[in-house]
């Protein structure tokens, strides 16, 4: 009795469309399109941790800067679109990092 309605009829209609429309969605992949920047992220977060890090050691200022350099080459390689300010923090950092290191050991022995 009810499935000769046409508003049931057509409630069945979209539910089916629906299904459809989310099965399409579902394989779908909106990531595969878009430019990710996982590499360029990480690089820039341990380029700005290299920095602080030298304060406590230079061991630690490198253990952080060194990885982060390469993941922004890597990142450069992979064209991601922050790999350019990802390679210009890590080295900055590394590079101003050491210079503030080894001017504060001198500063030190100077001073003893």
């Amino acid at each position: 009795m009810l499935d000769n309605h046409p508003f049931w009829a057509a409630l069945m209609e979209n539910i089916i469309e629906a299904k459809t429309n989310w099965r399409k969605l579902m394989t779908t992949n909106p990531a595969s399109n878009q430019n990710q920047n996982t590499l360029s992220i990480i690089a820039i977060v341990l380029g700005a941790l290299s920095l602080p890090f030298f304060i406590f050691s230079f061991i630690l200022g490198f253990l952080c800067g060194i990885p982060a350099v390469i993941l922004a080459i890597l990142a450069k390689k992979k064209p991601e679109k922050l790999s350019t300010v990802a390679l210009a923090i890590s080295i900055t950092a590394t590079g101003i990092g050491a210079i503030f290191f080894i001017i504060f050991v001198l500063a030190i022995q100077l001073l003893n």
